[in-house]
């Protein structure tokens, strides 16, 4: 139904292709990673130091909240277990069906190494990134932006819509139970981080660039 297309990437303009639109496609970047590069220079880099071993952990999505949450965390705290070096940081989602979950399935888990802490802020949320070297999520949001910040990032779902990511081997899929969670750690562990691909990836989200873009196209279109 909409009559301008803003794309954020060349991915974006093949999927409306595939879904027979070709007119009005304007690839622009990505307007969510604006927002976290203005933000991000409002944060003291130095008091925000990466923490070798920490993992930031988000999850919300609904297809969670039927038995994959209970065998993600099953599966969370069998590596914990096994990997005494790494710690776990987790703000917790405000749905009350989330909330009982882990608070059940956490009821007779005694460890320091991992930490649940209240819904964050932005910024908070930021700097809890910035110092984190693993980052779990089933958020797109937090996917795209730990890809751009050069996070390990492991992707707790079966399939993701953010498919540059996986192609640039810049995210591994642990699936929605998180079967694949110990083993994805060990691999992004002793994997060497590109440069280059991170670099790609920024390119594909418009450099910061984004809304400048948008604001291009509609006055040319609009005025």
């Amino acid at each position: 139904i909409a009559k301008i297309h803003l794309s954020q990437n060349k991915t974006s303009v093949q999927n409306l292709k595939m879904e027979g639109i070709t007119k009005n496609i304007h690839i622009v970047g990505n307007p969510g990673i604006d927002h976290l590069l203005k933000n991000i220079k409002k944060i003291d880099l130095n008091k925000n130091k990466l923490i070798k071993n920490r993992i930031l952990v988000t999850m919300h999505r609904r297809e969670s909240l039927d038995k994959n949450l209970e065998l993600f965390i099953e599966n969370l705290k069998r590596f914990l277990i096994n990997n005494s070096k790494f710690s776990v940081v987790w703000p917790l989602h405000s749905n009350p069906n989330i909330l009982k979950k882990i608070k059940i399935s956490f009821k007779t888990f005694n460890t320091n190494k991992i930490s649940f802490i209240e819904p964050q802020k932005y910024s908070s949320f930021l700097k809890l990134l910035l110092r984190s070297e693993f980052v779990i999520t089933d958020s797109g949001g937090v996917q795209e932006e730990a890809a751009y910040l050069g996070k390990k990032l492991l992707i707790a779902r079966d399939k993701t819509e953010r498919v540059d990511i996986v192609d640039l081997k810049l995210g591994c899929i642990i699936k929605a139970d998180g079967s694949k969670l110990e083993k994805s750690i060990n691999f992004l562990e002793k994997k060497k981080k590109s440069g280059l691909l991170t670099k790609k990836w920024r390119q594909n989200q418009g450099l910061g660039m984004a809304s400048k873009k948008i604001n291009k196209v509609l006055e040319k279109i609009l005025t």
